[in-house]
């Protein structure tokens, strides 16, 4: 663990040091769940949607296919939900957002208005979006060990034993230019729901806080 705090910078520490413990609140209800998953998505569309489109044109078949599955089913989701679906100008926007990917809109449209849509869930449901306690760095290093090394690699690099041809490739922790645009809510999610699509499955077994 020494070994690998001093390959990152601060702000990567940081992020790291607070993806993994998330003591929150237990996701005990259906609309917990529910509203989990529409932030979730909305971030993968935010961060990736510029593998799948540029400049006006698919760039990746796959990724577009994906982008708008994910967006359909933030819409669906949304729909099902007491705190969203009276909220007309709010679908509204889940609906715009279909619309935009469909006209294949550049990544910065795409982006703002996902994030403006996150902001606007989270606000009406006040779902808790932050860690509440200081992480126990020794359970978070076993559970990395147990879970994580196998495609990720001991050091983070992405390249563990499993890495070999999968498509896309296991995040490499040590980049921290990437690290810098995802947040520890958005680590607690992909950990816990996985994503579609990748070999990066849900780690349903875990606990909240070992998550």
């Amino acid at each position: 663990m020494h070994k690998f705090i001093k390959l990152i910078n601060l702000p990567t520490l940081v992020w790291v040091l607070m993806m993994l413990l998330w003591p929150g609140k237990i996701l005990a209800s259906d609309q917990d769940k529910s509203v989990q998953t529409i932030i979730h998505l909305l971030d993968y569309i935010a961060r990736d949607y510029p593998a799948a489109v540029q400049q006006g044109t698919i760039y990746n078949a796959g990724e577009y296919a994906e982008m708008k599955e994910f967006s359909r089913t933030t819409y669906r989701t949304a729909e099902q939900l007491q705190s969203i679906r009276n909220e007309k100008e709010l679908l509204s926007k889940f609906q715009q957002l279909n619309d935009r990917i469909e006209e294949k809109s550049s990544a910065d449209s795409i982006a703002a208005l996902a994030k403006n849509i996150k902001t606007e869930v989270i606000r009406l449901t006040n779902y808790q979006v932050a860690p509440t306690r200081w992480p126990d760095l020794a359970l978070g290093k076993n559970l990395y060990m147990v879970n994580c090394v196998p495609c990720h690699g001991t050091q983070g690099s992405g390249q563990g034993k499993l890495a070999k041809g999968l498509r896309p490739a296991p995040t490499n922790f040590l980049d921290s230019v990437l690290l810098r645009g995802v947040s520890p809510f958005q680590a607690f999610n992909t950990i816990r729901l996985g994503i579609a699509g990748t070999a990066m499955r849900g780690f349903e077994e875990l606990s909240d806080e070992e998550v």
